[in-house]
């Protein structure tokens, strides 16, 4: 019988912890700033803390039409005047239609190891290498139909060289990803 109720107590220990984490839920707008009312979210977050003095937790977000937009680990430091959450682990998001969009890793709220990013048709859209949160190493972009774009080598999240080829995979000039924003009418329009 003493057997028995230890494994009972085994059995339901688990069950007793995940009831005993306490949630918060709270609702955000569409640039993703806290907002008061459900009714004018366009997310809302479940945060749950593994322990009483909500230090340790994940936080769920979720389209306010209940579809699963991100999730990630966190710790909150309390050391300044300023309480701020360091991620931790593995960070997630997903597309509207449910496929993965981003996986990202964190060590003590700095992006480390690989990241992975997907074009909603599931394809991978872009690969790269994070070291003490620094692009470092290959980095590589494709097309939506699997086909190489871009790879590029990076050195302390710098670009050190790389080669572009055209959706048929021909070898291209390598064009910057980064593009100065412009006005409509250009320098004119001041005149």
């Amino acid at each position: 019988m003493r057997a028995f109720l230890i494994q009972l107590l085994f059995l339901f220990l688990p069950l007793f912890t995940v009831l005993a984490q306490s949630t918060d839920t709270v609702y955000l707008s569409r640039n993703m700033q806290k907002i008061k009312s459900k009714k004018d979210a366009f997310y809302f977050s479940v945060i749950g803390y593994k322990d009483s003095a909500k230090i340790e937790g994940t936080e769920k977000t979720f389209l306010i039409t209940g579809e699963k937009s991100s999730e990630k680990s966190f710790i909150v430091d309390r050391t300044s005047d300023v309480q701020r959450r360091h991620y931790f682990g593995l960070y997630t998001s997903w597309h509207k239609n449910g496929q993965m969009e981003l996986q990202s890793n964190y060590v003590a709220g700095i992006k480390e190891g690989k990241q992975t990013r997907w074009y909603e048709n599931g394809q991978i859209h872009y690969i790269s290498h994070y070291t003490d949160g620094k692009k470092q190493g290959v980095a590589i972009s494709y097309y939506p139909n699997g086909k190489v774009k871009r790879q590029e080598v990076f050195a302390n999240n710098l670009l050190a060289a790389g080669k572009c080829f055209t959706k048929t995979g021909a070898d291209t000039t390598l064009l910057s990803d980064r593009r100065n924003a412009g006005i409509s009418g250009g320098r004119n329009c001041f005149e």
